[in-house]
């Protein structure tokens, strides 16, 4: 029922380009499906369990110490993003490389500050500008993300030759001091890339 929509969209162009991973829950999955945001042609890859392991000796994936039910389905950042982007109606206005630096709210609405110092009005406005988000500080002021005392690192490889259990599952490989969880992609060609995140304190 809105007249007019206004995505800020604080990442330019080059956002699209980004190959890592994000998984989905089944049954979020199901839930934007229902709504109309994802469907199953979008590219992506199942996974079933999360496998726990250690390394042991010389076999070639260590040795499980544990499992868990993990009913995602694993997607390419970026072609996620340029499905969930054709999406938005023709009737929104989408901005690209427009960041917000401030929101500010009064009793008739509230007032969209941009880095260039742009103000625009809008009745409602909807945050969802990641950890360091002005709208939540607007809200909740000093409410900010706190170190959680580790740090991650994230990339793909090409290589998905060899995987255990065909590639359905989530791999954790742990060592003292953190954990590398590994899992398949598509690549946006038809075939596959191997997501990782490394985790350490």
């Amino acid at each position: 029922g809105a007249e007019r929509i206004t995505v800020f969209e604080r990442a330019d162009a080059r956002l699209r380009d980004r190959g890592v991973g994000i998984g989905v829950h089944d049954a979020r999955y199901a839930e934007l499906r229902d709504a109309g945001y994802m469907a199953d042609e979008m590219p992506w890859a199942p996974l079933n369990r999360r496998v726990w392991s250690v390394r042991d000796g010389d076999a070639e994936h260590g040795r499980a110490i544990g499992t868990q039910p993990f009913p995602f389905r694993a997607y390419n950042w970026g072609s996620l993003w340029s499905e969930l982007r054709r999406r938005v109606p023709e009737t929104a206005t989408y901005r690209a490389g427009a960041k917000v630096a401030a929101v500010e709210q009064d009793a008739d609405g509230v007032t969209v500050r941009l880095a260039d110092g742009a103000p625009e009005r809008f009745d409602l406005v909807i945050g969802a500008d990641g950890y360091r988000s002005v709208v939540r500080e607007a809200m909740y002021p000093g409410t900010g993300a706190a170190y959680a005392g580790y740090i991650g690192w994230r990339g793909t490889s090409p290589d998905v030759s060899g995987l255990p259990s065909d590639g359905l599952d989530a791999h954790n490989i742990t060592f003292p001091g953190g954990h590398c969880m590994a899992y398949r992609i598509p690549d946006g060609s038809g075939g596959h890339r191997l997501n990782w995140v490394l985790y350490m304190a």
